[in-house]
């Protein structure tokens, strides 16, 4: 629900091409290629290859001292998508073969796709320490689709091992040649990656992109009724729209459903009741008292330090930086600025 907009030292351009530069290391000594570069092993396939429509290909990418290779791994989500449709246009045209298809409505890679997910190795990075030094860079520890989940599980195994997980916007099943694109590669928690949007094709101009969008700013939580706190079933909890540019009603939309935010929200009544609860210590005249005499001695210098007191109280994220880093931190912060506790 939140945009991703810079690492956490570093610009994310800046990342993308670190990425690219790790991805293919050269010798100091020398400047030369290392064997386990991707460059390398896209020259060892041009030579190998025998099939003339792999081999355009493999050219394609090379070309122009890697030109296309390096869009790939560094391009904006508007190039990525416009790559994927240049390419996607030379498979209808038959000029190179397909990279996935469709059995009984399932997806699954031809032969030909899982050669290039071969190609990028994107199984054996996602475990390596490029993949730690990535989602170090980025800094990312809320999942940016649901803002409720981690994007990272403990996998509990003889030896306890961390696991990042990493949605592919456009699926790698379709488009492998997408699998190492930074702009691709969105921190996500499991729930969304794998239980609900799997290989559901997305694209620009349909669903929010966390590198691209700002989902947050476009749509509040809210509830729809009067909260009796004796009764969660006295009230739902809503998702309010407010932005009135038809093509972020639409994403904002289709994200909310696809990753099923109002039901997931929906299992969190006990927080809005316990924000009820509390509304009622922090009325406007209580917080006028508070600003004019403080509390424990201590006086507050102006609005915004008591809503920090008041949001650290109440465990509330109180800035968007610190709700985008919080499980529930969006919502939290919306009702409370709902019930008038925060401002």
């Amino acid at each position: 629900m939140f945009k991703i907009e810079k690492g956490k030292s570093k610009i994310l351009l800046a990342i993308a091409n670190e990425l690219y530069s790790k991805l293919n290391p050269v010798k100091k000594k020398t400047g030369s290629l290392q064997k386990n570069s991707l460059k390398k092993r896209l020259l060892k396939k041009i030579r190998s290859e025998k099939d003339i429509q792999k081999k355009i290909f493999y050219r394609l990418l090379s070309e122009h001292r890697f030109k296309l290779l390096r869009e790939i791994i560094t391009g904006d989500p508007t190039q990525l998508q416009l790559i994927h449709n240049r390419i996607e246009a030379m498979v209808a045209a038959n000029t190179i073969p397909p990279f996935s298809q469709s059995v009984r409505g399932v997806l699954s890679s031809t032969e030909f796709g899982n050669e290039i997910l071969k190609l990028f190795d994107y199984k054996s990075c996602r475990g390596s320490i490029k993949f730690i030094w990535l989602v170090d860079e980025l800094d990312v520890v809320v999942c940016p689709y649901c803002n409720d989940c981690h994007t990272h599980k403990v996998k509990t195994t003889d030896d306890e091992k961390i696991l990042y997980e990493f949605d592919h916007f456009i699926p790698k099943v379709i488009a492998p040649y997408l699998s190492l694109s930074f702009f691709n590669l969105i921190p996500a928690c499991h729930v969304c990656n794998s239980n609900l949007k799997g290989t559901t094709i997305f694209n620009l101009n349909e669903y929010a992109h966390p590198y691209n969008d700002d989902l947050h700013s476009w749509v509040n939580f809210s509830i729809d009724r009067p909260v009796d706190i004796n009764d969660e079933n006295s009230f739902d909890i809503e998702i309010k729209t407010k932005t009135t540019v038809p093509d972020e009603i639409l994403k904002s939309g289709n994200n909310i459903n696809l990753f099923a935010i109002q039901q997931r929200y929906n299992n969190f009544k006990d927080d809005i009741i316990r924000l009820e609860r509390k509304r009622h210590q922090y009325t406007e005249d209580v917080k006028n008292d508070l600003l004019n005499e403080g509390i424990f001695g201590f006086v507050f210098k102006d609005r915004s330090e008591l809503n920090a007191y008041i949001a650290d109280e109440l465990d509330i994220p109180v800035s968007e930086f610190k709700a985008m880093r919080k499980e529930k931190g969006k919502f939290k912060m919306d009702i409370a600025k709902e019930f008038k506790i925060i401002d």
